[in-house]
């Protein structure tokens, strides 16, 4: 297609546009000397219908190239938050597996809906999350290292992708969707946190444990869990039901990474030795 055919292409709609409104005034300035007023009143009633509903047409016909044209860069954008929120949960259902007792496993064998991971279960086993404990990671290797560690460095990335892609797909994403990757971004307290786990190395010498949800955490824990099961919710829906949040089945099986408990401690810090959420 030449650039003068795209030219053309280019100015038919908003030809139309100018177009009809023009034949309109055109045809009252004709009516008003050969009609009587009460017929020069009925054609004007008839030509402003005609006008708004032919306007009406071409911003229908406008919205719809738009949306066809975009399209496929709102599906991309869907996908990757898709993809930064499933990393997310399973990093999150990693520190469950850590926190709860191998026997409740069973209760979970086979789960992929962050709907039924995230409930009353996991806010009572993460109440026994030490931070201080070490753990095989999946997502940074196969080595042991600390959750204090892990969760710093994760919640990091967390917060880097949500800026890069709000940043890179911002026209191409529904205001509710925006609106709901900020309020997580800056508003969750929990994911602040995270990030600054990596400056506490001093309570590493000075605590024997870092249970985070020991008290009062569990409130913090919740309205986290609601940050992103609203986003998976939200998701699912703008990509009309093709893009889901889900953990893979394996998370729950007793041959991967993490293992049950290894960061789960049953004694409870001493009242001056406890974090403090502020």
């Amino acid at each position: 297609m030449t650039s003068e055919n795209r030219r053309k292409k280019h100015w038919i709609g908003p030809w139309w546009v100018l177009a009809v409104p023009s034949l309109a005034v055109v045809s009252l300035f004709f009516s008003w000397y050969i009609l009587k007023p009460s017929d020069l009143l009925l054609n004007l009633a008839t030509e402003a219908t005609g006008i708004m509903f032919t306007v009406n047409v071409v911003n229908q016909l406008l919205r719809y190239q738009s949306s066809r044209r975009n399209a496929p860069v709102k599906d991309v954008a869907i996908s990757q938050v898709c993809k930064m929120m499933t990393r997310h949960v399973e990093f999150l259902a990693g520190m469950y597996k850590a926190a709860m007792e191998p026997e409740a496993a069973e209760s979970l064998e086979g789960s992929t809906d962050p709907h039924r991971v995230f409930d009353e279960h996991f806010l009572d086993a993460m109440v026994y999350f030490d931070a201080l404990a070490d753990g095989v990671v999946p997502s940074f290797g196969p080595f042991p290292l600390s959750w204090r560690s892990a969760m710093a460095q994760h919640a990091s990335e967390v917060g880097l992708e949500l800026r890069q892609t709000i940043g890179t797909y911002l026209e191409f994403l529904s205001p509710e969707l925006i609106k709901q990757l900020e309020d997580f971004r800056m508003s969750d307290s929990l994911l602040g946190l995270m990030v600054k786990c990596g400056q506490l190395e001093r309570l590493e010498k000075q605590w024997g444990q870092l249970r985070l949800f020991a008290r009062g955490g569990r409130g913090e824990l919740e309205r986290h869990v609601e940050f992103i099961l609203g986003i998976a919710d939200q998701v699912y829906r703008e990509s009309e039901e093709k893009e889901r949040v889900e953990l893979k089945s394996e998370v729950w099986s007793l041959d991967s990474a993490p293992k049950f408990g290894c960061a789960r401690n049953l004694v409870p810090p001493p009242p001056d030795e406890e974090f403090h959420w502020s």
